[in-house]
């Protein structure tokens, strides 16, 4: 959870023929800033993503699953992770 985009997505550089599955920096108010930073080491790494235990975090949050899904089908649309 320290470690800056970047240096995650140089490890999976070196990794990329497996899967990075993870649990999101966030699942409350960052949840669509967190799927997006996962996204983004899936496509500039070239490792394929696996994001575990898809949820929003806190009542105000939960109306965010529908864009969660709509970035998520647009990354796959793309050919992303």
């Amino acid at each position: 959870m320290y470690a800056k985009t970047d240096e995650i997505i140089g490890l999976a550089e070196d990794i990329n023929q497996y899967i990075y599955t993870t649990h999101m920096r966030s699942e409350g108010d960052a949840l669509i800033e967190a799927i997006k930073e996962t996204l983004k080491i899936g496509r500039e790494s070239g490792i394929r993503v696996h994001i575990s235990h898809i949820k929003t975090g806190g009542q105000a949050n939960w109306g965010k699953i529908d864009e969660v899904i709509s970035v998520m089908e647009q990354a796959q649309r793309e050919g992303s992770s």
